[in-house]
């Protein structure tokens, strides 16, 4: 018991420093980038994390189709390939619309740049968190039920999907007939699957 619950503490200190270190690397980077481009990055961010988090069970299940083998690596494939792909076309767009850098006055630029890099970075961390259970690892590779806040607690995982739950409800581009996680129920449903996959011998499912 003393040697499961130490390797629990183990990966839910990995998780948490993977997380700071998203943090940290997004804020850095993006604050060497100055405030503009900090500003483009927050709504892109934003809407790239959206749509991946909200309409990856929908992808997830079409490859499910395709390589149904496969089916425990899908939920996370769907939602990153989905991200990357939204933001790489988000960010093509910005940078045809906004082909000069905005120039601020340097008080704002010094204050702003690193605000704009932290909003961004948190973006990114709640959407990384938010990803994680859908990850085919052992239930306690990530957290220790299902009910067990990441990040010392803050939780990024839990604001973010309440988050996308409220923008498919009442959101600009809302499907109030068929919102995202109805049933508030993302972590335990991917949880339960986790519990499956340990009973399983392969991440492939023969069918």
């Amino acid at each position: 018991a003393h040697i499961r619950r130490g390797k629990v503490m183990s990966a839910e200190l990995i998780t948490s420093l993977l997380l700071v270190g998203v943090f940290a690397a997004v804020t850095v980077s993006l604050s060497l980038q100055g405030l503009w481009t900090g500003l483009v990055t927050i709504p892109n961010l934003l809407a790239a994390a959206t749509v991946a988090t909200a309409w990856h069970g929908v992808a997830a299940a079409w490859l499910d189709g395709l390589l149904g083998s496969f089916t425990h690596r899908l939920d996370l494939l769907a939602i990153w390939a989905i991200f990357a792909v939204v933001m790489l076309l988000l960010r093509e767009v910005t940078d045809r619309v906004s082909r000069h850098r905005v120039v601020f006055p340097p008080l704002v630029e010094r204050i702003g740049g690193p605000i704009a890099a932290a909003v961004a970075a948190w973006i990114m961390v709640a959407f990384t968190a938010a990803s994680i259970p859908t990850a085919p690892w052992p239930v306690a590779a990530v957290q220790r039920t299902p009910e067990s806040r990441m990040l010392l607690g803050i939780s990024p995982d839990r604001k973010w999907l309440q988050f996308v739950r409220g923008s498919s409800v009442a959101g600009p581009f809302a499907a109030p007939s068929t919102p995202f996680d109805p049933k508030a129920d993302f972590l335990v449903r991917h949880a339960q699957r986790r519990i499956g996959l340990e009973r399983e011998t392969s991440l492939r499912v023969n069918r």
